[in-house]
């Protein structure tokens, strides 16, 4: 049984000027419709995600969400079969007041800074979590966000989904 220990938290960190790249998505995919997308709001985290209408919580509390799908519970919980395909994303607010100390201080394999980018016109530290690589945003702003990306290890592997989920991300204070 494969367990996924995702943790994503998208938080502002005032990075240097020009060292920040937007996260965009591939050229090879194409733009989904999103209208009909509900809004996940995290007002602790102070942050809004679009998610598919079809979409499950996996797990919500007032600092964290899990949003999925059925399918990938379904295999997060012992079915046997091969990894679906899937949009597993995760929402944690966490009490990091220095997000450049925080990876300074955590340089174990389970969580590897890797760059910057700009998410939500904030500024945000990209890193991959866990065994299996998670790609992963941080961002500092009341607190620090992390936004979790399963399945993907890197901006170019997000899925169409984790895109127009990434791309829909606004800061609400």
């Amino acid at each position: 049984m494969r367990k996924f220990l995702s943790v994503l938290a998208l938080t502002s960190v005032l990075l240097g000027a020009g060292c920040a790249q937007t996260i965009s998505r591939p050229a090879t995919q194409q733009a989904l419709d999103t209208s009909s997308w509900k809004t996940y709001t995290n007002t602790l985290c102070g942050l809004s995600l679009k998610y598919p209408s079809d979409a499950v919580f996996a797990s919500q509390t007032d600092s964290d969400a899990v949003i999925t799908t059925q399918d990938d519970i379904d295999f997060q919980n012992g079915q046997d079969g091969e990894a679906p395909s899937s949009y597993y994303v995760g929402v944690s607010c966490k009490d990091i007041a220095n997000l450049d100390e925080f990876f300074a201080k955590n340089t174990s394999s389970t969580i590897q800074k890797i760059g910057t980018t700009l998410v939500g016109g904030q500024s945000a530290i990209t890193a991959l979590i866990g065994a299996d690589h998670h790609y992963s945003l941080w961002v500092q702003h009341d607190r620090v966000s992390m936004i979790d990306f399963s399945y993907a290890d890197s901006a170019s592997a997000l899925t169409p989904i984790q895109s127009a989920i990434l791309e829909s991300i606004t800061f609400t204070r």
